[in-house]
């Protein structure tokens, strides 16, 4: 593989990665930093046996998506970064997912916990469709998960006080939904997969809807301005409705 071809890899891979990159690149260059050889006579920390079995799951689970990222880029083809873009929100999902359900079970505000069960029963409805697009795409998504750093990401934001964790969680679906709605927008125009592009355009009124109430409650929580907000789009010409993330 070519130079050229070995980054398209890694950033493509890096796009399918989605929220869990970060963690993924961090933990990367600590192995990096690590001596090649550690002395097999220095003693294991306690818990240290159940911390190497959730990285050696980890890895193993980016070993499949990853795969997945160099077999589309590989077959190349106008067609390819509609298939990035089905890896790429299928792995956003699954972090997602994990994120809704602990605002869900831990927020004590109506207004947050009511997001969180919103977009995990959307989710639901846009997995279906999500697969459905997928099969006809001629995309394997990966079933496995890359839980152990998110996991451990999650539980450092659950053990803040219950106020700033609402905070938090607004910000980052905020963020997500702005990200989600661009990129979603897009692809429901210039998708040269049919079902991607009918995929993208099913699910655009619901981001559409999550956007604008997650900015309401991002302002009631002085996560962002009254002036920050940004009004929802209308539906693209040929759209249509139903559906979501």
């Amino acid at each position: 593989m070519t130079k050229r071809a070995t980054t398209l890899v890694s950033i493509a891979a890096g796009l399918a990665l989605g929220a869990g990159s970060f963690c993924w690149s961090q933990d990367q260059q600590a192995q990096q930093q690590q001596p090649a050889q550690p002395d097999p006579s220095a003693q294991q920390p306690q818990g240290a046996q159940g911390t190497d079995q959730d990285e050696q799951q980890m890895h193993a689970a980016m070993k499949e998506w990853r795969q997945q990222v160099k077999q589309v880029i590989q077959q190349g083809g106008p067609t390819a970064p509609d298939k990035l873009f089905l890896l790429h929100t299928a792995m956003e999902s699954k972090f997602d997912r994990k994120v809704n359900e602990t605002a869900a079970q831990k927020s004590q505000n109506p207004q947050v916990k009511q997001i969180a069960q919103r977009m995990l029963q959307d989710s639901q409805q846009m997995q279906q469709q999500l697969q459905q697009a997928a099969q006809q795409a001629g995309v394997q998504i990966p079933q496995t998960d890359s839980t152990g750093v998110k996991d451990s990401m999650i539980q450092m934001y659950t053990s803040l006080p219950a106020d700033q964790f609402d905070q938090r969680y607004i910000a980052y679906v905020n963020s997500c939904k702005a990200r989600d709605l661009a990129a979603f927008q897009a692809e429901a125009r210039i998708a040269q997969v049919p079902a991607v592009k009918q995929f993208a355009q099913q699910a655009l009124p619901t981001i559409q809807q999550h956007q604008q109430q997650v900015q309401q409650t991002a302002t009631a929580l002085g996560v962002i301005a009254p002036g920050e907000a940004v009004p929802a789009g209308g539906q693209i010409p040929g759209g249509s409705s139903g559906g979501g993330k």
